[in-house]
């Protein structure tokens, strides 16, 4: 799975209070009539997060300006990585022995997020909200990680020989190759599905409230 061109990646914490008056951030003001703290600093956990900047001066602008179709994305890279030894085959000098090992688990997740320099009740219920939904796409991204890397541990050695060592070893680094890419496309499509099922259960968040009210209760 590629990962996108995120537009950047930087923490992002916006803080502001409103007490029946006019509170305003960088070029954003918004009217209240409640207390309220604005902190939306994107506590994603196991995965990395990259914001896409959003217009507009007030909650409803806002809201026209998120990205589509859907207000954040998660993407995944599994990815774990490996090597081999090799061996002669006790059979016969010309049989090689091939196996799995120092395998390492290198995938990891990918969040895009709104950042809007604004401050809204509303708003700031929706972010986390949405960074809730995202963080189930993370955990299947992760768990699926994990899989892909016990299975390609549990990849037995292969033994095949030829008209030479040489040649048998690679013949026998092209099984565990072939073995390993059928283990990748069934981890991957198995996370395909689990985050298909998981965005029809939740209608891509709407049911977490992952969607931007601007007048919600709060």
């Amino acid at each position: 799975m590629k990962l996108r061109n995120m537009l950047y990646a930087v923490p992002l914490m916006v803080s502001c209070h409103g007490d029946d008056e006019t509170s305003t951030t960088a070029d954003a003001s918004v009217s209240t009539g409640a207390d309220f703290d604005c902190e939306r600093d994107a506590p994603v956990k196991d995965g990395s997060v990259a914001h896409y900047q959003v217009e507009g001066s007030t909650c409803e602008e806002a809201a026209n300006n998120l990205m589509e179709p859907y207000a954040g994305e998660t993407e995944c890279n599994l990815k774990v990585d490996y090597s081999g030894s090799f061996a002669a085959a006790d059979t016969h000098e010309k049989c090689c022995r091939a196996s799995i090992s120092d395998v390492t688990n290198n995938t990891y997740a990918t969040v895009l997020l709104p950042h809007w320099e604004g401050c809204d009740p509303c708003f700031d219920k929706f972010y986390k909200n949405l960074v809730t939904h995202e963080q189930g796409h993370v955990d299947y991204c992760n768990e699926a990680g994990k899989t892909l890397e016990n299975r390609v541990k549990n990849i037995p050695s292969k033994t095949k020989c030829a008209m030479d060592y040489a040649a048998a070893c690679d013949l026998a680094w092209q099984e565990i190759e072939d073995e390993f890419n059928t283990i990748f496309d069934e981890v991957s499509n198995d996370l395909d599905q689990k985050d298909k099922q998981y965005d029809n259960d939740t209608n891509h968040g709407e049911t977490q409230g992952a969607t931007l009210n601007c007048n919600c209760e709060h």
